[in-house]
């Protein structure tokens, strides 16, 4: 896994949806939608962040749990776009 992929991802959910959390409570496995973590406009935000920051851009399909569901598999869809 592309680790700057992941890490960027991670402190963004850490700073945008996570303020003040312990960041060693978010683990590459930890659900972010059925959590809570990541609701729609949470998911929204991130697809932003995705293809502003890490020049990606999410098809409409693919914005589901499956790829979203949490980090690793959101590392896996961007790391297929490149």
């Amino acid at each position: 896994m592309d680790n700057s992929v992941e890490r960027s991802i991670k402190n963004y959910i850490l700073s945008e949806f996570l303020a003040g959390e312990d960041p060693d409570y978010l683990r590459v496995s930890t659900p972010l939608i059925s959590t809570g973590i990541l609701d729609s406009m949470a998911v929204v935000k991130l697809l932003l962040f995705i293809e502003e920051r890490l020049g990606v851009t999410i098809a409409p399909h693919e914005v589901t749990p499956e790829h979203l569901g949490n980090i690793a598999s959101i590392v896996r869809l961007v790391r297929s776009k490149h």
